[in-house]
């Protein structure tokens, strides 16, 4: 009888055979004969002994007496030895097989019997895996720089995966090398293992080419690596910025002014503009780095130029800095318009468009200065002999009977003052107080000039009833009333003085004046302001309210000041960051910092919605323009002098309805 043991192929692995065969049950068991083992082989389904193949074994079992086959020993070898864990009739080639002989060993055995038969091995089989190839695109610039092969280009690769024995792919090897020349001097470029690559600075002057070693899933024999065609990484070329020029959107420059630059750009490759602009007034400009530059308080007085670093989008090299012709920022921010024009108590004076003194209003005191005492609604122009007189904004005008350039005008109540092209002051007007500085205390219906200043005037102010100068060597002298210490001199003693009288205890050389009501205050080159005079209300600025002594420092500015202002009992500067702080008098809220209370220190205005760039104030009322030209204002208003429409004291700043100032 023939018996067949594990029969049957199941999902495509193919199973060990086993043939056996018996003899009738009437012989004699205590003579058991001995089982055979016959055709042992091995074989695969697929034809193939590679890695990941399962492979099956096959015999035939004989057994004279009929036993069964339990007990049968089955065992694969590798190159002779036994695998260990494989004594099945099935095997699963592993990747420790490649390149090695593989045979299937039984040894029969009866299920009855205890002699085992004759061990029969199979065949040697050598497993062999076919290696898997690649083939590559060439090496291409992807779609990030489709025309450039320089430094920020990307390169990538196509892979095609190919096996034989249709392994799937696993991860291949992928490097990136640099050449000096093709194949020559290769250095492997550290961490560059994908199928694109972003050339660097590093790159430039080399070849680069990629490197593809494949691998299969189920082997262990890696193919042939295959490499891209080398690309030359050219030098990049430098880019360079010519005809740089700044343009002011007004001239004098001055804060407010938009600055902007333009420029040419060559880049030999084409690539694209990434130049770095920076804008410097003797330092770099914080956050300044475009086209466009708007000129702050910071920049009063400065050189303000802007350079630029040529670079392009895709390198990395810049190329040489270039910097524009600077340009001079004008060192008084306060805006300045023509004609220059002043006011007293009732009587106003201007600098006409061709360059002559002309006033208009009350006269009772001669502040007209046309050689009479009759009032006029109309303007008069004021003749002199004793000199030349000069107005606000410096041109080449001549004023008719004074002569030279106008620089300066200042109006008391009824008094007015001219500054003259030689720093001069001519005054005329009431002077009883002896506000013309003249040496007497007599009302001149002409200029007269003031007698006994240390030096040229640099800048020019009048109270109701004192007139205040600086002089070219820094200090300040008053004339005029004194008995709220206006004059600035300690004490209210003597309460008037006919001629100039010097203001002690100033620091620093003083730029400008701004006198309010019984009260001065100077700016000086630092920053810094002094008041003295009148302090009932905080006036003064130095945290009190006592009015008998000489200039004291305002206590607790922000910054350093810019622009000063004086209005009736209150005093105003503008800070070189561009807000606005006042103190004094706040009745009407004309400090701005949104309340009535009276401050003899510094607050600072509310609400202002950009950077000022000058200050004026009213009696009790104040009003900023911004970098850009908008004006608002704040305090009282029961005339409309805020000018937004209504008649309600605003305690913080309110935007005048209107067209906006221009330069």
């Amino acid at each position: 009888m023939t018996l067949l043991r594990g029969a049957g192929l199941l999902s495509g692995l193919l199973t060990v055979i086993a043939l056996g065969g018996c003899s009738s049950a009437a012989q004699d068991a205590s003579s058991n004969t001995v089982p055979l083992a016959k055709e042992v082989t091995l074989t695969s389904i697929e034809g193939l002994l590679h890695v990941g193949v399962t492979l099956q074994g096959y015999y035939h079992y004989i057994d004279t007496d009929g036993d069964s086959e339990s007990g049968t020993q089955l065992v694969w070898l590798r190159d002779g030895q036994p695998i260990k864990g494989a004594n099945q009739i099935n095997y699963a080639v592993v990747a420790e097989d490649s390149g090695k002989k593989l045979q299937f060993r039984v040894t029969p055995a009866a299920g009855s019997g205890k002699s085992p038969g004759e061990t029969v091995t199979s065949a040697e089989r050598v497993i062999e895996n076919s290696a898997p190839t690649v083939t590559l695109s060439a090496l291409h610039v992807g779609v990030i720089t489709p025309q450039s092969t320089d430094v920020g280009s990307e390169l990538s690769i196509d892979i095609v995966y190919n096996d034989v024995d249709n392994d799937a792919p696993a991860d291949p090897v992928i490097r990136w090398l640099r050449q000096k020349a093709d194949k020559i001097d290769e250095i492997v470029i550290p961490n560059a293992t994908g199928t694109a690559y972003t050339v660097i600075s590093d790159d430039l002057n080399f070849y680069l080419v990629a490197e593809v070693i494949p691998v299969a899933s189920q082997g262990v024999a890696r193919g042939v690596a295959v490499r891209s065609q080398p690309i030359l990484i050219a030098p990049n070329a430098i880019p360079v910025v010519q005809n740089l020029e700044v343009k002011a959107s007004a001239t004098p420059a001055m804060m407010g002014t938009k600055l902007t630059a333009s420029y040419s750009y060559f880049d030999a490759e084409g690539d694209l503009d990434a130049s770095a602009l920076q804008w410097s007034n003797g330092s770099d400009i914080v956050g300044a780095n475009g086209l466009e530059y708007i000129l702050t308080p910071a920049d009063a007085g400065k050189a303000v130029s802007v350079q630029v670093i040529p670079k392009s989008r895709t390198g990395t090299s810049p190329g040489t800095p270039v910097v524009s012709t600077p340009i001079l920022v004008a060192a008084n921010l306060a805006i300045t318009s023509t004609p220059t024009i002043v006011a007293g108590y009732a009587h106003t004076c201007a600098l006409s468009l061709v360059g002559e003194v002309q006033c208009w209003g009350r006269n009772d005191s001669g502040q007209l200065g046309n050689g009479s005492t009759t009032n006029s609604n109309t303007s008069v122009t004021i003749t002199s002999t004793s000199g030349p007189v000069t107005a606000l904004t410096p041109g080449d005008a001549t004023v008719t009977g004074l002569g030279g350039r106008i620089t300066a005008l200042a109006a008391g109540n009824g008094h007015t003052c001219a500054l003259n092209g030689a720093g001069a002051v001519q005054c005329w007007g009431w002077n009883v107080v002896g506000q013309l500085g003249n040496g007497d205390t007599i009302d001149s219906t002409n200029p007269v000039r003031v007698v006994g200043l240390s030096g040229q005037v640099t800048a020019l102010t009048a109270g109701p009833t004192h007139t205040c100068a600086a002089t070219s060597v820094g200090d300040v002298q008053c004339w005029g009333s004194n008995s709220n210490g206006e004059l600035g001199n300690g004490s209210t003693l003597p309460n008037t003085s006919i001629t100039p009288v010097t203001v002690p205890g100033l620091s620093g050389m003083v730029t400008a004046l701004q006198a309010g009501y019984l009260y001065t205050c100077a700016l000086s080159s630092s920053g810094a302001v002094q008041c003295w005079g009148y302090n009932y209300n905080g006036q003064l600025g130095n945290g009190s309210t006592s009015y008998i002594s000489p200039a004291v420092t305002v206590a607790g500015l922000s910054g350093s000041a810019t622009a000063l202002t004086a209005g009736g009992q209150h005093s105003c500067a503008l800070i070189s960051t561009g807000v606005v702080q006042c103190w004094g008098i706040n009745t009407s809220s004309e400090l701005g910092n949104g309340n009535t209370m009276n401050s003899s220190t510094p607050v600072t205005v509310k609400g202002l919605t950009e950077l000022a760039s000058a200050v004026a104030a009213g009696f009790s009322h104040t009003c900023a323009v911004s970098i850009t030209g908008a004006v608002q204002c704040w305090g009282l208003n029961n005339s409309g002098q805020l000018g937004n429409g209504g008649t309600i004291n605003s305690a913080t700043p309110v935007t005048v309805i209107g067209p906006a100032v221009t330069r």
